[in-house]
């Protein structure tokens, strides 16, 4: 799994690669949404080669995603 250092002082690594049901409790989502979601284009995923692997998700793309969906609602 992919990841970065915090900042932390021990050099605490955070993973950049989130499994599906950990992405869909960071967007506050069921994984049957999140997949319907990366089904229907909105969210990429990164698998590994043997077409087994589990979808990653880079967090990164899911906070540009969460960005995009912002919306005023105007009273």
């Amino acid at each position: 799994m992919t990841t970065r250092r915090s900042g932390g002082e021990a050099g605490e690594l955070r993973p950049r690669l989130l499994r599906l049901a950990v992405a869909a409790r960071y967007l506050s989502m069921s994984p049957g949404k999140l997949r319907a979601k990366i089904q229907a284009g909105e969210l990429a995923v990164i698998r590994g080669g043997d077409g087994n692997s589990p979808w990653l998700l880079d967090k990164v793309e899911i906070d540009l995603w969460i960005e995009r969906q912002k919306q005023q609602v105007m009273p």
